[in-house]
């Protein structure tokens, strides 16, 4: 006589579990990669948040002690990028709705800014190509960031 191998919803006494309850250890290891995620992007926001207004500072400070060359410009881009990414962070780590907006936001505001870096700094005509490839990058990183969020949604 064969006796079957009880199934993942049964427990050893035969009865059948509610299909929810069988589907518990995969939700399980989903959530975790996923709080796992949503941690390093907020947490890498977060650094962005603190180095852009460290950075605004130190621009700030640099105006008012009236350095030879006192950039504002670059100031007011630290500063929303400071913005932009500390909603960012806040946002992702409590799952809200309008957090893969404040991360376009972030990406937008980032790849304007390095895109714009050569006449803000003055800097060689050379050094656009790498700065434009810059942008890209903190663009495709905003997409990640992005998709990833909407995936955390669910």
């Amino acid at each position: 006589m064969k006796t079957e191998a009880p199934s993942p919803a049964q427990s050893d006494t035969g009865v059948t579990a509610p299909p929810e309850r069988a589907s518990v250890a995969p939700a399980a290891t989903s959530s975790k990669a996923r709080m796992i995620g949503r941690v390093v992007i907020a947490g890498v926001l977060a650094y962005c948040a603190f180095n852009a207004a460290s950075e605004a500072t130190n621009e700030a400070r640099d105006i008012l002690r009236h350095a030879p060359e006192p950039m504002p410009a670059v100031m007011l881009f630290q500063i929303a990028m400071a913005i932009t990414a500390a909603l960012s962070a806040v946002g992702v780590w409590r799952r809200t709705r309008w957090a893969s907006r404040a991360v376009i936001a972030w990406g937008v505001v980032g790849a304007t800014f390095v895109g714009l870096l050569q006449p803000l700094l003055a800097l060689p005509l050379e050094a656009l190509p790498g700065l434009l490839a810059g942008s890209v990058v903190v663009l495709g990183l905003a997409a990640i960031f992005v998709w990833f969020v909407q995936r955390d949604q669910v």
